[in-house]
């Protein structure tokens, strides 16, 4: 983009993401054209927010699905998510800045690596109720 480095205090995005993925075969799929172009997005957000510059995310996407992609090392990000609760489909609000990715990567993926597996049980990301136990407050 052709913007000055470290030019923005915050950075707000709805859905943008999600629209950037929604041709992805599998959403386990880390390694897909569709995933590197949003760390390529991802990349653009962190050169153009000024140091302690906060990016916010509003999206549709599962935290186990997205957090993998927002604590990429080079980003050095800390992850807050909270949950939306609407009368139809949940939504989740992630608010970055600068700070440590560990409890992020701890409450949010299966591994330390972008090489997820998913638990072999759940039938669909709508089973996944463990994200209904999570307490933002916790971290």
């Amino acid at each position: 983009m052709p913007l000055k480095d470290h030019g923005f205090d915050i950075i707000i995005e709805k859905a943008t993401l999600d629209s950037l993925l929604v041709g992805v075969d599998s959403q386990w799929d880390f390694h897909s054209s569709h995933h590197n172009l949003v760390r390529s997005v991802l990349k653009e957000v962190k050169r153009l927010l000024k140091p302690g510059g906060i990016f916010m995310s509003i999206t549709f996407a599962q935290p186990h699905f997205r957090v993998p992609l927002l604590i990429e090392p080079g980003l050095n990000w800390s992850v807050c998510v909270d949950k939306v609760e609407g009368s139809g489909l949940h939504s989740f609000l992630m608010v970055m800045k600068d700070g440590d990715p560990g409890p992020a990567e701890k409450l949010y993926t299966f591994t330390s690596t972008l090489n997820v597996v998913p638990n072999p049980t759940w039938e669909s990301s709508d089973d996944e109720a463990f994200l209904d136990g999570l307490n933002i407050d916790d971290y």
